[in-house]
């Protein structure tokens, strides 16, 4: 009886001991991404000057990080992923420039009924375009990530934004 429990206790305690490494491993791992992007953001941000185009350079590289890291993306499916992922963003750029430039600028409320009607159809075009780029690139990226991960992309996304938001509120609360 008593060589049941000890090993029962025993094996207990390797159990108890390996969930507590995998999950130092974890914080471990969350902690590392979070200081990482955390400075370079930090850093991009407090740059001075009308250098636009670094900082648009430093967030599309703190994106790749994220999303990698979010996704747990394998050398090679961001091998894959990731050109894939840069081509539906270009076209999707695209699309919201050309859509840009064919909003009407008026008020709404100055608007004829004529006009708010062709407003709507252009949202309503615009919004179908978008639509069917996102199908054609759902099979591309089937193509190049297991479906799991392609489920959380537009997750990652969304906190990958989030992320970005704090870090601009918190420079705009340290900077008053």
């Amino acid at each position: 009886m008593k060589v049941t429990i000890t090993m029962k206790t025993n094996f207990n305690l390797k159990l108890y001991y390996m969930k507590t490494i995998i999950l130092n491993k974890i914080a471990l791992r969350l902690l590392a991404m979070a200081l990482i992007l955390f400075t370079t953001i930090n850093y991009g941000f407090s740059q001075k000057g009308p250098d636009k185009q670094k900082k648009k350079e430093m967030i599309e590289t703190q994106k790749v990080s994220f999303i990698t890291k979010y996704l747990d993306l394998t050398t090679a499916e961001a091998e894959k992923f990731w050109p894939v992922y840069n081509e539906f963003s270009a076209k999707k750029q695209e699309l919201e420039t050309k859509h840009k430039e064919n909003t009407i600028k008026k008020k709404i409320e100055v608007m004829t009924d004529k006009e708010a009607e062709e407003l709507v159809n252009q949202q309503i075009i615009q919004a179908q375009e978008m639509l069917d780029l996102r199908k054609t690139y759902l099979i591309k990226y089937k193509e190049v990530l297991p479906i799991k991960k392609l489920a959380k992309l537009n997750e990652a996304e969304r906190e990958f934004k989030k992320y970005l938001l704090q870090q601009l509120n918190y420079k705009n609360k340290n900077q008053k």
